[in-house]
């Protein structure tokens, strides 16, 4: 990206967790933010989402559905 656009990313981000960090995410119902404040569900870090969010948005493996959620905050 920095040499394509001339935009150097931050990588801060890839300091904040490790794989399989146990993580706390809020849900929200049908992907509006803010619908369920202060429910929140652990996890697992796993990854980051390139489609959703910032540039290096995360990717939580959920402890209660075992499913991967794309939450914007960890």
């Amino acid at each position: 990206m920095e040499v394509a656009a001339g935009i150097t990313q931050g990588i801060s981000t890839l300091l904040h967790f490790m794989f399989w960090d146990i993580t706390c995410c809020t849900r929200c119902a049908n992907k509006q933010p803010g619908s369920q404040k202060g429910q929140e569900t652990h996890g697992r870090f796993v990854g980051f989402t390139f489609d959703v969010g910032h540039v290096l948005a995360f990717l939580a493996l959920t402890e209660d559905t075992r499913k991967v959620i794309k939450p914007s905050v960890l």
